[in-house]
């Protein structure tokens, strides 16, 4: 099972969290391997918590990808993982959705709007026990999700929505 992130490599983006979840992923059965997309400040660290956590071996930066391939990373993903202190409009979320991948996010006002139907995805708290028990969930459940639950959204659907927005 790949589980992937895509985002600037920040402790406010939960990559730590995520791999810290790794580990109570592999107490149910499921050694996933999770690819991360991006750079930053925080990478060090995140390799650091890797290693702390026993999964160094399990856990992928990939660096800079093309933006023209972040789709396919996503539909070789089985799930992906946003899980934000904050969002404004998360891409990466919608991206995954469009692509039929399911989500698993943080319970925050712009993840609830982005993921409308369980089968897209799974709220769940910042924390690893949390993001472990939504990870077993999404990856039992098989991916992709069904076609009507994908929601691809146009730059003008997108556009109007922030000018209704800003009123």
């Amino acid at each position: 099972k790949w589980v992937l992130s895509v985002g600037l490599l920040s402790r406010r983006k939960g990559f730590d969290q995520v791999i810290a979840a790794l580990p109570e992923l592999a107490k149910t059965g499921i050694d996933a391997q999770y690819a991360v997309i991006g750079i930053g400040e925080d990478r060090d660290y995140l390799r650091q918590q890797a290693w702390q956590n026993g999964v160094a071996d399990r856990v992928h930066f990939a660096g800079v990808v093309p933006h023209s391939t972040v789709a396919e990373w996503i539909r070789a993903s089985d799930v992906t993982v946003q899980l934000s202190r904050s969002a404004g409009s998360p891409n990466a979320v919608l991206e995954s959705i469009a692509c039929g991948v399911p989500v698993l996010a943080s319970d925050i006002p712009a993840m609830r709007e982005a993921i409308r139907h369980p089968a897209q995805g799974r709220l769940v708290a910042r924390e690893p026990e949390a993001a472990a028990e939504g990870l077993a969930a999404l990856l039992a459940y098989g991916s992709p999700m069904p076609s009507e639950h994908a929601r691809v959204r146009s730059w003008r659907e997108v556009a109007e929505d922030l000018l209704e927005l800003d009123g």
